[in-house]
């Protein structure tokens, strides 16, 4: 066998020299087996042959020599080789891997539901935006009769009526100097006859002689002459008039 290390095929152990030349341990070609793998081997692939029955050998006679020890010996041998090729094919199968299963490609195409395509949306119109009422402006206010406040915002006559409950100068010419038979008042007037929203100044008969003395004249003279009363307007069976009841309220224009 030489002087090299022999391993065993089938456990890896050393396979010892001594077990090679007994023929417990067995060294084919380039496989080797322990004694161990030899018994299991033998022990798995064939079961134990039963036992014949040895005729008995007949006595040799004189000048008969008995087999021949070496071609028995070849057979012992020839049996060993067979023994040990059936064990290394056995454990050599018995070593070779099993052909896995060829993994599945992770590229196969998997069957997915088909999703229904999205129904399309008609776009919605836009609506105009609502638009705000404009705001009515509000009518401008009248604004009411402002009073004169001195000669030079004297109002006609005809106006007076407008001014009721306010002070006011009032510029007119006495078209007629009447008096009341009864109480003695005496009257300037705007018009030739007493009529309804006609402007009258009043002067009553206690305030008449003061007047008359501030004037150096009688109020009839008054007639025809222009002047300018000033005082607070009422009304009297619907005709405006002013009471003068002081000679300051009476100014003659001309």
């Amino acid at each position: 066998m030489g002087d090299g290390i022999i391993y065993c095929d089938g456990c890896g152990q050393q396979v010892l020299e001594p077990d090679l030349r007994k023929g417990r341990a067995i060294a084919v070609a380039s496989h080797s087996f322990c004694p161990e793998c030899v018994a299991q081997s033998a022990t798995k692939t064939s079961p134990a042959p039963k036992a014949a029955r040895v005729a008995p050998r007949p006595a040799l006679r004189p000048g008969e020599t008995g087999p021949d020890k070496s071609r028995t010996a070849g057979f012992a041998v020839a049996g060993v080789c067979a023994v040990a090729v059936v064990i290394a094919g056995a454990m050599l199968f018995a070593r070779t891997p099993k052909p896995s299963p060829a993994p599945e490609s992770r590229s196969a195409k998997i069957d997915r539901p088909s999703q229904p395509a999205a129904a399309s949306v008609a776009p919605v119109p836009s609506l105009p935006s609502p638009q705000e009422p404009k705001p009515t402006p509000a009518p401008a206010p009248v604004p009411a009769p402002r009073p004169p406040q001195g000669s030079r915002d004297a109002i006609a006559p005809e106006k007076a009526g407008d001014f009721v409950g306010k002070t006011v100068t009032v510029e007119f010419t006495v078209v007629a100097v009447g008096a009341s038979t009864r109480s003695d008042t005496l009257f300037l007037n705007s018009r030739a006859r007493a009529e309804n929203g006609a402007f009258v100044a009043v002067i009553f008969k206690s305030a008449r002689a003061v007047f008359e003395k501030q004037l150096g004249a009688d109020l009839a003279s008054l007639e025809g002459r222009k002047v300018r009363v000033t005082g607070e307007v009422k009304l009297y069976k619907d005709s405006p008039e002013i009471v003068l009841d002081s000679p300051s309220q009476l100014q003659v224009v001309r």
